[in-house]
Parts: structure tokens; C-alpha cells; sequence
């Protein structure tokens, strides 16, 4: 049996309830995070921090990141425990890793905190942890037809950003296609529009926002396995599925590979494992401090 132990993130960065938003903003940007624990003082989870409830309500300026600026003047001195969110996902070390995955899929977060007997934080397990392990996991000739998302929520080039973003809220989504002239021209992200401070500039048009990069996409005979090996290699959240004349069908999901991989786990295994002992597996090292 695989453990949630086995896909986690061990030991990472957490902020108490009292850190200071600005220090919390300086952390995710200088360690290319998206999630920070907050935590009490004997670590256990209060909640999580993320980049969206973050730069929602200021962005970092000048070389290094170092000047805090709060879109609303009266959010100067705010702390982390006024923007947490709360979790809905608490594992244990050793759970079971296939519940773990199928609970974080059902959960619309994508992240989970995974704490020891005493109920303290020992790691983070997030949706970019779970694809990479789906896709070790992804064998056989599943295709992406089977089990994409739908519906697909589009917008267009010209539509405004901060619209976008609140559609996405509102949607509880992460993602939407853009179209133009009903020809799917790429995919904005949440984390796009975070990035460009769209909360903060009612003027950013979605086109102003979305990067230049290569659109990747799938079609619907491929297979999950080459999915999860693009979300994994280039690190995108999702994967248009377009037909042979590159029409826009529906988009997969890194919850759709997660819920995928989680059947995998539960199905018994083929060959012979040597049971798990948990007192065999490597020591960890301490927790670390969190920020304050």
C-alpha cells in the first residue's frame, strides 16, 4: 500500500498566524511557492496562505522584491491570519496515499496538509506533487476522452482581467480557454492573473495577461500517461483537448490525473510488495521553525 507519507512534500516553509502579509509575499516569491501553512506555536495547522489570497491584496515592487505595496491603503499591517484559508484536506503520514489523492480530488483545493499522530505539521502534499506521481502511476491505454473535465469555461483576448479572476472565484476553477473568433488561441491561469496583479489594475485586458509561450494540447485518443507527463515536464495545470482540426472539445485537468491515479492505487497490485513498516522508513529531519 502506497502512503501519503510516500507523495508529500516533507518539512516545508510555514508562517505563524501573527507573520506579517508583507513577509508572507516576500517567502512565496523568493522560494517560487504558491501555499505557506500557517501554524501555532506547537505547529498545528490553523490554515493555509495562498498566492491568491496573498496578491489579491497587494504585490511585491522594486529589485528584490522588497517593497510590499496593499492595493487597499487600510490592509498595511495586515497578518497572515487574516487572509488564511481553511483546509479541507488533513492526512496522516500513513494514510492510505490512494483516499488521500481521491479526498484532494473531491475537494476543489489543490493542496493538502498532512500532520503526524499529534496532530503537527510534518508536510504538504499539492496537485503539482500528485501529477508527478501520476504519472509513474498512469500506465495502460486510459485515454484523456475518458476522463477530461467538462464543461470547458472559455473567455476572450479582449475581456478584462479582474473579471476573469472573479469568474474563476466564483467558478471555484483555476483555468479558462481563451478564444478568439471561436478559435482557441491559449489558457489563462489564476496564477497568471495573480502574477500580473490583475486584482490591482481593473484596466488589464485577459490578452495582456496571457504569456507567450507554446500552447500545449492533447487529443482525445491520447493517452493519461502522456498527459500527466506533459503537466509534469512543463508544468502547466491543465491540457486543452482539441480534435483533428484543433477545435476546442474540453480540458483535463490535474484533479481529473489525480482522481485517475487514485483508482490506480486502489486496485490491488499485481505483484508481491514487501509489507510497509513504517519504523524502517527514513528519519526525518526536525520541523522547521516556522516564519514569524
Amino acid at each position: 500500500m502506497e502512503l501519503t507519507a510516500d507523495l508529500m512534500t516533507r518539512d516545508p516553509l510555514a508562517v505563524t498566524s501573527s507573520t506579517p502579509l508583507a513577509k508572507c509575499a516576500r517567502i512565496m516569491s523568493r522560494h517560487h511557492i504558491r501555499h505557506l501553512p500557517v501554524i501555532s506555536d506547537d505547529r498545528h495547522v490553523l490554515g493555509m496562505l495562498t498566492d491568491v489570497a496573498c496578491f489579491r491584496r497587494g504585490s511585491l515592487i522594486g529589485l528584490g522584491d522588497e517593497m510590499w505595496i496593499p492595493f487597499n491603503p487600510g490592509d498595511f499591517g495586515m497578518i497572515a491570519a487574516e487572509a488564511i484559508t481553511p483546509v479541507s484536506v488533513v492526512a496522516r503520514e500513513h494514510d492510505d496515499a490512494s483516499r488521500t489523492l481521491r479526498r484532494l480530488a473531491e475537494s476543489k483545493q489543490d493542496f493538502a496538509v498532512v500532520v503526524d499522530a499529534e496532530e503537527q505539521l510534518v508536510g504538504i502534499l499539492t496537485e503539482h506533487d500528485a501529477v508527478r506521481v501520476a504519472a509513474a502511476l498512469l500506465l495502460g491505454d486510459a485515454t484523456v476522452g475518458a476522463e477530461s473535465s467538462t464543461p470547458v469555461h472559455v473567455t476572450s483576448g479582449s475581456s478584462s482581467a479582474l473579471d476573469a479572476m472573479n469568474r474563476m472565484d466564483s467558478l471555484r476553477i483555476r483555468h479558462l480557454a481563451v478564444l478568439d473568433d471561436h478559435h482557441l488561441i491559449g489558457v489563462i491561469s489564476r496564477g497568471d492573473l495573480v502574477a500580473d496583479n490583475a486584482a490591482g489594475k481593473p484596466e488589464l485586458r485577459v490578452e495582456d495577461v496571457m504569456r507567450e509561450r507554446t500552447l500545449y494540447t492533447v487529443g482525445p485518443t491520447d493517452t493519461l500517461l502522456a498527459a500527466a507527463g506533459i503537466m509534469t515536464i512543463q508544468r502547466v495545470g491543465c491540457l486543452p483537448v482539441v480534435n483533428s482540426e484543433g477545435d476546442l472539445l474540453r480540458i483535463i485537468t490535474r484533479t481529473d490525473l489525480i482522481k485517475a491515479a487514485g483508482l490506480k492505487l486502489n486496485r490491488p497490485a499485481v505483484s508481491q510488495r514487501a509489507p510497509s513498516d513504517p519504523q524502517a522508513r527514513r528519519a526525518s529531519a526536525p520541523p522547521r521553525n516556522p516564519v514569524r
